[in-house]
């Protein structure tokens, strides 16, 4: 019979127990419950205290919880509200944007007047770029 490392249950204990009362807390203000799980999630993973059984299923639990918090907003999304202007000024102005100054970046790291690194390194971002 394997031997059950005690730490590990409590550390465990604490993560669910604080997350349960922070959502409970939430919900009595009138605020989503989801917003207590997230602030204990932050100040549990910031704090260190990640030495659980919970530290092996937390990576697939929150890519779960991402998925269905995006799928939950798109059941909650109108068609006709993605087609505003207001909606498609603002994501052309980001795009727009990031692109200016993605290329800007670029041009600073290629152009053959202003090397800021030698040509591998300049390589090695342009690689990295086109993954991206």
């Amino acid at each position: 019979m394997g031997s059950v490392d005690l730490d590990a249950i409590y550390i465990d204990a604490i993560w669910l127990t604080t997350a349960f009362l922070s959502g409970l807390l939430m919900k009595r203000l009138g605020l989503p419950a989801l917003l207590g799980f997230l602030a204990t999630g932050f100040f549990l993973g910031l704090s260190g205290f990640t030495d659980g059984n919970l530290k092996q299923i937390l990576g697939p639990l929150s890519d779960l919880g991402i998925i269905l918090l995006l799928f939950t907003i798109g059941l909650k999304i109108k068609i006709k509200e993605l087609i505003k202007p207001e909606i498609w000024i603002t994501a052309s102005s980001h795009i727009i944007i990031t692109t200016l100054t993605i290329g800007g970046v670029q041009r600073l790291f290629i152009h053959p007047h202003f090397l800021l690194f030698s040509t591998s390194c300049q390589n090695k971002f342009l690689n990295f770029l086109a993954l991206v």
